[in-house]
C-alpha cells in the first residue's frame, strides 16, 4: 500500500514526485544503490527481507538505525546514502494511542527486522519483561546482542504451548511475522486460548487484511486488538520528512493516507 499511500499525497501537494516500487533480488542491492546515487531518486523504503542486508552498501546510519542495524528508509543526499529506522516512532505512535495503561510483560511473535524495532520500541516505552519466539537460533542470538542493555529480554525457540503460556501471563502480545497476510489469510502465528487479563492488547504488523485470523481470534478472548495500518501511516510520515526535508502537514496525510488505503483494501 505504500505507492497507493505516497502517489496519492504526492498527487496533492507534491505533483513533482511519484513513489514506485522495486522488484530486487538480493544480487542486485549492491548495483542498484550503487547506480541510485546518481539519479534523481530521494531515497527508499527498504521492506523484508532486506532492511538488515542494505546495511553494507550505505555510507552513514542514524542513531537509532544503528543500534538495531536495521534499516527502513533510505536517504540520498549529494550522491550519499544514510539510512534510517522510522518504525520505530512509527509503531511508538501507533502502540501509544492503543494502550490503556503501560504493560509490564510483552510477547513478541518473530525476530526479523521489524520484531527488533518492536522489542527496542517497547523498552524504551517502560515495558519490564518481553519473552519473544523465532524458528531461528541465530535470530534469537542476533536481537538478543543487539538489545543486550535494553532490559529483561528472553528469546525462545518456538514452542506453540510454550508461546501460549506467555501470552497468559502477558498484557501485550505483538505479531511480527508475515503469517497471516494477505493471501493467506487462514494462516495464524499462534492460538489464543486463554482469556485475556483486563485491558490486554494484541498487535498485528499486517495491515492486509485489516483484521487477521490472529487478531480476530484474540478479539474473542477479550482483547483490544491493532492491526499495522496506522504504523505504516506514521512510518511513513517520518520518511517523507527525510526525503524532502520540508515542514509537512501530519494531520493530512495521515487522514488522506487512511481513507486511500482502507478504500483500496475493501
Amino acid at each position: 500500500m505504500s505507492p497507493v499511500m505516497f502517489n496519492h499525497y504526492f498527487k496533492q501537494k507534491f505533483s513533482e514526485y511519484i513513489y514506485k516500487s522495486f522488484a530486487l533480488k538480493e544480487q542486485e542491492l549492491a548495483g542498484f544503490l550503487q547506480q541510485s546515487r546518481s539519479t534523481s531518486i530521494k531515497g527508499f523504503n527498504v521492506t523484508m527481507p532486506y532492511k538488515e542486508k542494505v546495511i553494507p552498501y550505505l555510507d552513514e546510519l542514524d542513531p537509532s538505525a544503528e543500534i538495531l542495524d536495521t534499516v527502513n528508509v533510505i536517504q540520498i543526499k549529494r550522491r550519499q546514502l544514510k539510512g534510517y529506522n522510522t518504525d520505530i516512532q512509527g509503531f511508538l505512535r501507533t502502540i501509544k494511542e492503543g494502550l490503556v495503561y503501560r504493560p509490564d510483560q510483552a510477547v513478541v511473535l518473530g525476530a526479523g527486522g521489524a520484531a527488533k524495532c518492536v522489542i527496542y520500541s517497547l523498552f524504551k516505552l517502560g515495558v519490564n519483561g518481553i519473552d519473544f519466539f523465532s524458528r531461528s537460533p541465530v535470530r534469537i542470538g542476533i536481537i538478543k546482542k543487539a538489545l543486550v542493555n535494553s532490559g529483561r529480554l528472553t528469546g525462545h525457540e518456538w514452542n506453540s504451548e510454550l508461546i501460549e503460556t506467555c501470552i497468559s501471563h502477558s498484557d501485550l502480545v505483538v505479531n511480527t511475522t508475515p503469517v497471516g497476510m494477505f493471501p493467506q489469510t487462514k494462516d495464524s502465528p499462534a492460538e489464543i486460548k486463554f482469556k485475556a487479563k483486563s485491558d490486554a492488547l494484541a498487535v498485528d504488523l499486517i495491515y492486509n487484511p485489516l483484521e487477521t485470523k490472529f487478531l480476530k481470534n484474540a478479539g474473542k478472548k477479550g482483547y483490544r486488538t491493532l492491526n499495522g495500518l496506522d504504523m505504516l501511516i506514521y512510518q511513513g510520515v517520518e520518511a517523507l520528512k527525510i526525503w524532502l526535508g520540508v515542514p509537512l502537514d501530519d494531520d493530512l496525510f495521515i487522514q488522506e493516507s487512511r481513507q486511500v488505503i482502507q478504500k483500496e483494501l475493501s
